[in-house]
């Protein structure tokens, strides 16, 4: 029995050893966890920060895209006014049209016009010249006239 009990002892040595190894692993790998976790503690921070700045990106993205959705809805919104501003252009174009058509040929009328009042206004000035020349004629021969008559009456008297 007191083989079994030194062997026991023994064993207990042995044990108490491997025992005082791994307490002393322990604080190694504590103190090494304590490290790693000073280490890994700005990590942890940098992650957090790395997070909410995903996040806050997120939202952005989110309201970029509601902005982009809301100009896109603006945008059909004022082309279809500008079809509608070009449907309405057109009958003034052609309004616009009908009345330079218009114009131009009240114009060439007007023109027409005036062509043919100097053509009347130089026949009327032709005329008058005429009948000067006319009456300035008339009244040569009305003198003579008058000469003749008065040369009769005096033949006569005598």
């Amino acid at each position: 029995a007191k083989r079994a009990v030194d062997r026991g002892l023994v064993e207990l040595g042995q044990q108490s050893d491997i025992l005082e190894e791994l307490r002393g692993r322990e604080k190694a790998a504590l103190a090494q966890h304590e490290q790693m976790q000073g280490a890994v503690e700005p990590l942890m921070v940098l992650l957090r920060e790395a997070e909410a700045e995903v996040t806050r990106l997120g939202e952005r993205e989110t309201q970029v895209e509601t902005l982009i959705e809301s100009l896109e809805q603006q945008l059909q919104r004022v082309q279809g006014k500008m079809a509608g501003a070009e449907q309405d252009l057109l009958p003034l174009r052609e309004r616009e049209a009908h009345t330079k058509s218009v114009h131009q040929q009240s114009q060439a009328e007007l023109d027409e016009a005036r062509s043919g009042l100097r053509q009347l206004e130089q026949d009327v000035e032709d005329f008058r010249e005429h009948r000067r020349t006319v009456e300035d004629k008339e009244g040569r021969l009305l003198e003579e006239e008058v000469r003749l008559r008065e040369q009769r009456y005096n033949l006569e008297e005598r």
